[in-house]
């Protein structure tokens, strides 16, 4: 499986063969071999050979029983005992650089107090020459970065002094003019009408809406039974998709979701009506900690995912709006089989159109040793108007990475994937892959890593709907991050867009520890609009609040 490589890592010079760099990156394709036959092999970087290298051990895990190398693993190598030569110079060739790197730095935050140098690491990779430590190097010299600019009202769009957190969820639309935002008491929607101001965006669409079941009590749900609540706006920002999963009190859960229009005519002028029966989910979903079980197809604005575990083997299930205001279960989706629990739809994401799902089982092993690296299978429809899946099923790396809070864009072509690598000891991680119809599979195109364990990097990402953009938080370290392509570059390269946004009002404090999962961003289409939803900061006595963020370049 081609897990993808990453173009934009740091190279050194081949001192046999003059003009050629050799890169420094991730496996991409190699034999399976045991790392105690420490065999010399020809290893493929950027799929091509470039050295005879001497397998030392993986660099992303310490294995208790001996481990297979697969693609996409961090490696040790060595050199062979005829290139003594070369594996020197290219030492000297690091060092050397290494300290350039750190001079550097040095220089930088002497000069400039807006430099930023604790932004999560872009370009994580294996050296080609012995360690005594196997590490994760990288190469990220220090720059300036411009800051992003609050946009919200001063005043906030809603403010509770209760120590509920708020808000559940927001949504941005496309262009970043509209803004969803759910809280305790219902949904309110916002526009902005210039570059700082906004306004109230049709009627508040409160509880009773949604919760028609005579039985029911929202504040019941929200209080006690609340398992996961989300909002998801249409691109335009005309259509909101309100879903909320709860427990039943007799070991059941349900979910339900509903679809409401915005209408600026007549007598239903500036007011949000509901254009959807409530749909009833009497099935498993909804994990916070994998952000959204249910997906939105943003652009079509009349279909929904979501897993339906009640069925063996387990089903994903694509639901259309029917003109009769009824939901026809249109697709059933179909994963591979697995007599575990794999969380399977812990994490969705389905396209603009809704013609391409991605869906995670973070508890997923490759083999029955149930390791729990994760997956995520995409898969699309066709002219046939079956489902199948679209390239090669996405891999975590090593035991117990839980790979699979998924997010697509809106073509369906890209795909995020993160971890936040709890329980784990080391810091979470996010992956970018493209589509390639040559090779009609993923290929890899970025890697971020978080600074420490202890912030939970990854826990929630929004790709852009362009799909060359992602916003990533760390909802324990109180950041978020957005890295945009480079388009303008032939490499194509991914960097910070502005400076990590740091929401944390005092260090030595954790003020999201029991609620983190209550953080949620939105990213607009083109990565220079942000809302972050902000839960209460109980130790501070600080109430939830919505920020959102704009980035003029300098």
């Amino acid at each position: 499986m081609n897990q993808g490589s990453l173009p934009s890592s740091p190279t050194v010079s081949d001192p046999f063969n003059n003009g050629v760099d050799i890169p420094v990156a991730q496996v991409l394709e190699m034999p399976d071999v045991q790392l105690e036959e420490t065999p010399s092999r020809s290893v493929q970087y950027f799929n091509e050979t470039i050295i005879i290298a001497q397998v030392d051990g993986i660099v992303d895990e310490q294995f208790e029983a001996t481990p297979t190398v697969h693609p996409g693993h961090m490696v040790a190598s060595s050199l062979t005992g005829e290139q003594k030569l070369r594996d020197k110079l290219i030492i000297i060739i690091v060092s050397i650089t290494s300290l350039v790197v750190i001079a550097m730095n040095i220089l930088f935050r002497s000069t400039d107090k807006e430099t930023i140098s604790s932004a999560p690491t872009l370009h994580p990779s294996a050296f080609l020459f012995p360690s005594n430590s196997p590490s994760n190097p990288t190469i990220s010299p220090t720059t300036t970065l411009t800051p992003w600019k609050i946009i919200s009202p001063q005043e906030g769009f809603y403010s509770q002094s209760d120590g509920i957190s708020f808000p559940f969820s927001v949504s941005l639309s496309y262009d970043g003019n509209k803004l969803a935002i759910l809280h305790r008491n219902g949904i309110v929607s916002w526009e902005k009408i210039n570059s700082n101001e906004w306004v109230q965006y049709g009627t508040d669409i409160t509880p009773e809406k949604l919760i028609v079941d005579s039985n029911l009590s929202w504040e019941k749900i929200i209080d006690k039974d609340l398992i996961s609540t989300d909002i998801t706006l249409s691109s335009d920002g005309r259509k909101i998709l309100w879903n909320i999963h709860y427990s039943k009190g007799d070991g059941s859960t349900e979910g339900l979701a509903v679809l409401y229009r915005f209408s600026n005519a007549g007598s239903m002028a500036n007011k949000w009506t509901r254009i959807s029966e409530v749909f009833q989910m009497d099935t498993k979903v909804g994990n916070p900690e994998y952000q959204s079980s249910v997906a939105f197809a943003r652009v079509s604005a009349d279909s929904f995912f979501y897993p339906d575990d009640n069925v063996f083997p387990q089903w994903g299930v694509v639901s259309k709006l029917s003109f009769d205001q009824s939901w026809d279960e249109s697709a059933y989706l179909s994963p591979s089989i697995d007599l575990s629990d794999t969380g399977f739809g812990s994490s969705s994401s389905i396209s603009g159109e809704g013609n391409v799902v991605a869906i995670s089982s973070p508890f997923s092993s490759r083999t029955l040793d149930g390791l729990h690296e994760g997956k995520v299978q995409i898969f699309s429809i066709r002219r046939n108007s079956l489902w199948e899946l679209k390239g090669s099923e996405l891999w975590g790396t090593f035991i117990n990475n839980n790979f699979g809070i998924v997010s697509l864009s809106s073509s369906g072509n890209e795909v995020a994937v993160g971890t936040p690598n709890v329980g784990r000891g080391r810091p979470g991680q996010v992956w970018v892959y493209r589509y390639s119809d040559s090779l009609s599979d993923w290929v890899g195109i970025e890697y971020f890593e978080g600074n420490s364990p202890s912030e939970y990097f990854g826990q929630m990402i929004s790709l852009a709907p362009d799909g060359n953009a992602v916003a990533i938080a760390a909802p324990r370290g109180g950041r978020v991050c957005v890295y945009k392509e480079d388009l303008s570059d032939f490499a194509k390269r991914w960097s910070l867009q502005g400076r990590c946004i740091d929401l944390k009002q005092d260090k030595d404090i954790d003020p999201w520890k029991d609620n983190y999962l209550d953080f949620s961003i939105s990213l607009s289409a083109n990565a220079n609009s942000l809302t972050v939803g902000i839960p209460s900061q109980k130790r501070l006595g600080i109430s939830g609040d919505v920020k959102v963020y704009e980035f003029l370049p300098r």
